[in-house]
């Protein structure tokens, strides 16, 4: 089974009584990872361990009297850390198919 820890720290600022700010950064850790097989699309292969860092913004509330808005953005990044014998990534390689940034905005 994957193992996951992850670990967060945020803050959340009331900037008037219908605006909120936000903020976080994070680490997650996952041990006994999953990944298509390069070789099979229909199977699944462990790849070992991968840390992803990063951070998130966000605002939501009312910015105006009639205007109200939820907007979010982020940065993280995925790195293996550590490789079982048949992964073909090695060590401090990218995972693949996770985004580097995010953003969101309902407005």
């Amino acid at each position: 089974p994957e193992r996951y820890r992850n670990d967060e720290v945020g803050a959340k600022w009331d900037v008037r009584d219908r605006l909120a700010l936000t903020a976080a950064v994070f680490a997650l850790d996952r041990s006994n990872a999953a990944a298509v097989d390069p070789q099979d699309a229909t199977r699944l292969v462990q790849t070992g361990r991968q840390r992803t860092t990063g951070w998130e913004l966000g605002a939501q509330g009312a910015v105006l009297p009639r205007w109200e808005l939820a907007a979010g953005f982020g940065a993280q990044l995925a790195k293996i850390t550590g490789q079982l014998q048949q992964a073909a990534a090695a060590p401090g390689r990218r995972v693949p198919l996770v985004p580097r940034t995010q953003w969101s905005v309902w407005n």
